[in-house]
């Protein structure tokens, strides 16, 4: 049994568990009465849950990790309290917690101080790639920065890592049953593996961490519709709206999921001009969606909601999908049921009939939206899929499968090779439903040198 000592007081192991789980679960309250004095460590996604819960996460990751040898999950648990770390060498971010980490990945590292850390960072990323057969194992912590001294596939883990959900995104199977086919040359700043590009990316919004910047300056001019654009993967309204249902939580869903039901575009569309009204109106829909928007993660959605209104969705706006409030003069509030306006598109308006009322259940999915789409852009691609992509990305970007890769990736033309920008869902290529197209040849097989 495992005793920590706090001045005069020992707590047992399982104690500090179940202090964590409390917090975890009440982290919202526990933020709003915790006194401003009190300092917390910033963390990227500290305005989504709460400040504090980021830090007691960190605690009980540490405290379940096994007695014995971590597997591929817990290794991510391990690599994450690393990066966080606050070390005095960059080196250390990995050395110290190689104890902690598979013997199979541990064994093929020698701590060396007197190599640089890129040189290091650069190893780890090989032994990685060595010590487990999928090729996400290693591209879940890629986060391209331009600049770098680092190839753009070998993870900085002195830098902070600012999107999430990348386990979800694991348990997909986009490249099938083709296993990673991979080589590095002995320079180490090369990797060759092979796959196939299927698509571009097109049509890009504002990211969520963008759009709740004071810097943010609006949406850039959009490519005018083409056909080719416009041939959208949905062939109806209602598929398109749960393509984009399930692309805003990158499709997160659990056995037996209560919120799977739930859809942050249940959520009315609240003007920004209004949510400033002093009349008396706010109240109104304070009053309807009060359990949403007493969340911390009302405002930065909202301001994504707001800041993209106008991105293209194969012929609609981003607007157009979620249900409008109109006011009568009783002062009671409606949805409106003339629908938005007018869409380019040849499919039917969208129109949603009567906004229900919304409860915590609904701000618990808007909670997995701001976290999905934290440091990820919506795109839509030249062949007429939704998706989501890593801030970093550009327009005219390809989406790329590699071979043993869970999730499609998004790679940028670099002279003779690739830089690696980072993962992308991509809904309704996820499962593997490229393959017997990749079979039939529609895509051609290429070797891609990551740079």
């Amino acid at each position: 049994m495992t005793l920590f000592l706090c001045g005069e007081k020992s707590l047992s192991r399982s104690m500090i568990l179940r202090a964590c789980q409390f917090c975890m679960r009440h982290a919202e309250t526990i933020d709003q009465i915790t006194p401003s004095s009190v300092k917390v460590v910033p963390d990227s996604s500290s305005y989504t849950y709460g400040s504090i819960w980021s830090t007691i996460y960190r605690v009980y990751c540490l405290l379940t990790l096994p007695d014995g040898e971590t597997d591929e999950i817990q290794m991510d648990d391990v690599l994450d309290l690393g990066r966080k770390a606050n070390v005095k060498e960059a080196v250390d971010k990995l050395y110290g917690v190689l104890g902690l980490l598979p013997v199979r990945l541990s064994t093929r590292i020698l701590p060396d101080y007197t190599l640089t850390s890129e040189h290091v960072y650069c190893h780890f990323a090989t032994a990685i790639l060595h010590a487990f057969p999928n090729l996400d194992a290693l591209f879940s912590w890629c986060c391209y920065s331009p600049g770098s001294e680092l190839p753009s596939w070998v993870p900085n883990w002195s830098t902070p890592y600012g999107r999430n959900h990348l386990y979800w995104l694991k348990q997909c199977r986009a490249s099938g049953s083709k296993p990673a086919q991979w080589h590095v040359p002995d320079t180490n700043q090369s990797l060759h593996c092979r796959g196939f590009v299927f698509d571009t990316i097109r049509g890009m919004s504002g990211s969520l961490s963008e759009t709740n910047s004071s810097t943010w300056s609006g949406l850039p001019p959009h490519f005018e519709p083409s056909p080719k654009t416009e041939s959208c993967q949905c062939k109806t309204t209602s598929d398109l709206t749960a393509a984009l249902r399930r692309t805003l939580v990158q499709n997160l869903t659990y056995p037996g999921d209560e919120l799977y039901a739930r859809s942050t575009l249940d959520i009315c569309w609240v003007p920004a001009d209004l949510l400033r009204d002093r009349t008396g109106h706010l109240s109104l829909i304070t009053n309807k969606i009060r359990d949403v928007m007493s969340s911390p993660c009302w405002v930065p959605f909202q301001r994504f909601r707001d800041a993209n209104a106008s991105f293209p969705i194969f012929g609609f706006s981003f607007r157009d999908f979620f249900p409008a409030i109109s006011f009568h003069s009783q002062g009671s509030d409606t949805a409106h049921k003339a629908g938005p306006p007018e869409s380019s598109s040849k499919l039917p308006r969208i129109n949603i009939d009567v906004p229900r009322e919304l409860d915590g259940n609904d701000g618990l999915v808007m909670k997995r939206t701001t976290l999905a789409l934290q440091g990820r852009r919506l795109i839509t691609t030249t062949n007429g899929y939704l998706g989501t992509a890593p801030e970093a990305a550009l327009e005219g970007d390809f989406l790329a499968i590699l071979y043993g890769c869970s999730y499609p990736v998004v790679v940028r033309p670099s002279g003779d090779s690739y830089l690696l920008i980072g993962e992308s869902y991509i809904d309704g290529v996820m499962g593997g439903e490229l393959e017997e197209a990749r079979e039939r040849g529609k895509f051609e097989e290429i070797e891609f040198k990551l740079c």
